[in-house]
């Protein structure tokens, strides 16, 4: 049976296209050599502030439909019970994720039992790799509050009249058996071929002081090798290693103007994968991914400049 290409799988395709069972999933999560990914379709969250998972700091509300990940503490209920709930998470797709507004509602107004802060940021401002999350929240009238059960939120008084509103944030469940594991998981696990893995290789000659004589491995000698998963990573490797000192407003600039040029002319998208630049956002193509057409707005742009700088850094100093 021919297998479809997909972004992720689930339990029905992993056992069809590689006799994969609840047990071998299960398995996993025990060792946690999986993390815990599951799809959520359009819904509503709270991002935050990603280095304090102790304690949510939040930017902004935003609309996302993509993969979410839990923190690896719900394992044990995901294996000993089959399900775990959640009300934080991580977002996992930048590029799904839709700001709808920065302003904290006046009713969940810091410090709460939920946000211990907010500072008004856009998506695309917050550098991350994935969004830390919550739940969007929920407000119910309870009439007098000494006669309800407010476990699980917390209640204030509505200013123009006696009625209490409890307000709670909503906790989501998650199915073992639901479980989203990626094709590059399943590569690191052995079921596919480590060989299909996308990775390409940039070199910098180390006798050459020119930075354009930067070329590609086969074409340099001796060459230091470094490993992109991506050939706009390879990109944005080949500006900085021309100039480490540029900053992510000046890189952004220059692919904006390689974009119009022409193929032919273009100084460092030699393979040509960028599209437009539309609005602030760049349009590139990645030929081997499900959705080739990809976007890279300055929040993105900012952590894969961090991803690249650490590759490289291991090497060059930067």
């Amino acid at each position: 049976m021919q297998m479809i290409r997909k972004e992720y799988y689930k339990l029905d395709d992993l056992s069809r296209y590689f006799n994969i069972t609840l047990n071998d999933i299960q398995y996993w999560v025990e060792k946690r050599l999986i993390p815990l990914r599951f799809h959520r379709t359009s819904s509503i969250f709270a991002v935050g502030d990603p280095n304090d998972l102790n304690y949510f700091h939040g930017h902004a509300y935003v609309l996302y439909d993509g993969l979410v990940e839990l923190l690896p503490t719900h394992d044990t209920e995901l294996i000993e019970d089959g399900y775990t709930i959640a009300n934080t998470l991580f977002l996992c797709d930048r590029e799904n994720v839709e700001t709808i507004n920065t302003e904290c509602p006046t009713v969940m107004s810091p410090p709460n039992q939920y946000f211990k802060s907010w500072l008004p940021k856009e998506a695309d401002e917050i550098a991350c790799d994935f969004f830390w999350a919550m739940e969007n929240h929920d407000i119910k009238n309870i009439g007098n509050k000494t006669t309800q059960d407010t476990d699980g939120g917390f209640v204030i008084q509505h200013p123009s009249d006696e009625l209490y509103r409890h307000i709670e944030v909503k906790y989501v469940r998650y199915d073992l058996e639901k479980i989203c594991i990626t094709e590059n998981t399943l590569m690191k696990l052995g079921v596919l071929p480590e060989q299909n893995l996308t990775t390409y290789k940039l070199s910098v000659n180390n006798e050459q002081n020119a930075p354009h004589e930067t070329q590609l491995t086969e074409k340099v000698r001796p060459a230091t090798q470094f490993t992109f998963k991506n050939k706009f990573h390879e990109l944005l490797a080949r500006i900085l290693l021309e100039n480490r000192t540029l900053k992510p407003k000046q890189i952004h600039r220059i692919l904006s103007d390689e974009c119009k040029l022409r193929e032919d002319d273009r100084v460092y998208d030699i393979d040509n994968i960028l599209l437009d630049s539309v609005e602030g956002v760049i349009v590139w193509k990645d030929v081997l991914a499900s959705q080739p057409e990809k976007t890279c707005q300055m929040g993105t742009l900012r952590n894969s400049l961090t991803e690249v700088k650490k590759i490289l850094s291991s090497i060059v100093d930067m």
